[in-house]
């Protein structure tokens, strides 16, 4: 996965705009209060240690304000109360979007806004 992205971004990784670095599923091997928002999409259920990212959040945001798009809430609602976040919105909505056989599929997403 790791591979594919760099791959598919190269334009970005070679102009220093985007980096894929690895990690071992707990800490961020990121700079502090490096970004100013932070997105997740498909990804927190493959997370190991969901409360132990959601901890990092503070940590790497510049200020707190925090959105990350979920897929499977029931996943991850017991890390994000237990690293004290609230909900600060919740937007769902439906997308058609393309298989890549050609066909289309409408998807329903919803995207909750976290605030600490």
């Amino acid at each position: 996965m790791n591979e594919q992205a760099k791959k598919l971004n190269k334009a970005f990784v070679d102009q220093e705009r985007a980096s894929f670095p690895l990690y071992g599923g707990e800490a961020l091997p990121l700079p502090d209060h490096e970004f100013h928002k932070m997105i997740s999409v498909n990804t927190i259920y493959f997370w190991e240690y969901p409360l132990t990212i959601f901890e990092e959040c503070p940590r790497l945001l510049a200020y707190a304000k925090y959105g990350f798009c979920l897929h499977g809430w029931d996943d991850v609602e017991q890390p994000v109360i237990q690293a004290s976040f609230q909900i600060a919105d919740t937007q769902t909505e439906t997308e058609a979007i393309e298989r890549k056989d050609g066909s289309t599929v409408e998807r329903t997403f919803t995207t909750i806004t976290l605030k600490a």
